[in-house]
């Protein structure tokens, strides 16, 4: 069974979590990319997966990809919309 992260008490990433972040959601890495790309072990990147997770209230790579652009498009329309 799937554990389920809960969000955090702090939601906002460190500079090392949203280094992590965007090598996830913008070049589509997983752990052992990140890992090889910031030259850090898998278990600690694991450990920053799993802070980001918390954070977002997520649990998987997909779920987080997909919370990300949904949260783009999402800001895409509201900065579209125009006002009357």
């Amino acid at each position: 069974m799937a554990r389920k992260y809960t969000k955090g008490h702090s939601n906002e990433l460190t500079e090392r979590e949203q280094e992590v972040y965007n090598l996830i959601v913008n070049e589509g890495l997983g752990v052992k990319g990140v890992s090889s790309r910031l030259r850090l072990s898998t278990g600690t990147i694991g450990k920053y997966f799993m802070n980001i997770y918390g954070k977002y209230g997520v649990n998987s790579i997909q779920e987080l990809i997909i919370q990300h652009y949904k949260r783009m498009v999402k800001n895409e329309i509201q900065l579209d919309t125009p006002s009357y």
